[in-house]
């Protein structure tokens, strides 16, 4: 079964129809085609369609529209895979189907992200899986969404080699159990990864700056991004 669409307004059938294709859904356009094909209907007004649902945010209408196209009006759960580093991979998945991948060069806005998937699928059980790769961005995410959702840590080291390091790296953990994390995450640091953050400073930098240790000891503990541990040194 596919997705059908039945829109008027010309704005939101173009960002629809945009967002379907990006995602390679396949869709029906009912002003064409017969609604039996379709599993559920996306509509800009109320139209008395067996199963539709009215479009008020395009990304949210969609991922509610989505679990239809399996049989089921939600996914039972949710597990969101994601692999941090330079650039973070996150992969969604719903009872064992990927739904969604993409990447964050900003870790700012993870816990937003994440509320945004939970609240939009509505699942009966929401899951983050991270791996232990990268530890200062998997330290920051975890402190910030720790008390917020389920989280597990996966070490994703024994897995197959990966080329596509940062989406099918996250495919590989959502796949994974875990262990389930209850507490934020600190530990004693080793010399050659605080002298690797700061390595990486001068990298971001263009070699102008090197955060100190005290500094590259935060970002490592996920109280700071880079970033912010740059500026504060350039003062």
């Amino acid at each position: 079964m596919k997705i059908g669409i039945y829109v008027e307004n010309f704005k939101i059938y173009f960002q629809l129809v945009n967002e379907l294709k990006k995602r390679n859904i396949g869709f029906y356009d009912l002003h064409q085609d017969s609604s039996e094909k379709v599993s559920v209907v996306l509509t800009d007004k109320p139209r008395n369609f067996p199963k539709e649902i009215i479009i008020d945010d395009i990304k949210r209408s969609l991922r509610r529209a989505l679990s239809y196209n399996y049989g089921k009006e939600r996914f039972q759960e949710i597990v969101v895979g994601i692999d941090p580093g330079l650039r973070t991979g996150i992969v969604i998945m719903g009872d064992g189907v990927t739904l969604e991948e993409f990447e964050l060069n900003d870790l700012k806005n993870v816990k937003n992200i994440l509320n945004s998937v939970k609240n939009d699928y509505s699942p009966n059980k929401f899951l983050i899986r991270i791996g232990m790769g990268d530890i200062p961005d998997r330290n920051r995410i975890i402190n910030d969404i720790l008390g917020y959702f389920d989280i597990e840590l996966v070490d994703e080291t024994k897995t197959s080699p990966i080329k596509n390091r940062n989406i099918e790296a996250a495919r590989k953990i959502a796949m994974k159990k875990g262990e389930l994390i209850n507490k934020r995450m600190y530990r004693r640091f080793k010399n050659g990864e605080i002298s690797e953050v700061q390595r990486r400073s001068r990298l971001l930098s263009n070699n102008e700056i090197t955060i100190s240790k005290k500094l590259a000891i935060k970002v490592l503990s996920g109280e700071m991004d880079i970033e912010n541990a740059i500026k504060i040194q350039k003062k």
